[in-house]
């Protein structure tokens, strides 16, 4: 099993920089996300002339998953959870099935991996359930973001040990 002291630091830093970019995001809200991305252009101009804001805005817009996919669209009243590419073999959603959720986890977008998060954040019964699912599936499912999950649930209050084993991903996309 790959620790990730042994991980290279550039996987380790790019690591935690979406987790800490999604928390931020979530505490920002959408108002204060909106401000803190307005003065990029400002600050880091472009000889091109290029805007890196509107850069930024692609990427973040893209909600690509791991496989790459851009979530479905055209569906109405449906949550990003319900329209996750990572259910292209699946008529509907069922979060109670231990397949669904690690299929989720491995090949969902980031809209699905938020909405995730505020599920497990919830209170209740429900959500402490969830924590520990998930927390079970990243320590014996191959995931290819095992440690970005592990380290949402520490922040919702799951115990965990700092560097837990996990089975090494079934593919390079981690």
């Amino acid at each position: 099993m790959t620790t990730p002291d042994e991980l290279p630091e550039w996987e380790r830093l790019l690591a935690a920089e979406r987790l800490d970019t999604v928390v931020l995001f979530e505490r920002l809200g959408a108002d204060g996300v909106r401000e803190a991305l307005c003065p990029l252009d400002e600050l880091y101009p472009q000889p091109s002339g290029a805007s890196v804001l509107a850069e930024v805005a692609e990427r973040l817009g893209a909600g690509r998953g791991a496989c790459g996919y851009a979530p479905r669209r055209g569906r109405t009243g449906m949550s990003a959870l319900q329209e996750s590419q990572a259910l292209w073999n699946r008529s509907r959603l069922e979060l109670a099935s231990d397949e669904v959720l690690a299929q989720i986890l491995d090949r969902g977008e980031l809209a699905a991996w938020r909405e995730l998060y505020r599920l497990a954040a919830q209170p209740g019964d429900n959500a402490a359930e969830l924590r520990r699912r998930i927390v079970r599936l990243c320590r014996t499912v191959p995931l290819s973001f095992p440690h970005l999950f592990l380290a949402a649930m520490a922040a919702l209050g799951e115990r965990l040990e700092p560097y837990p084993d996990v089975p090494e991903p079934m593919d390079d996309l981690a």
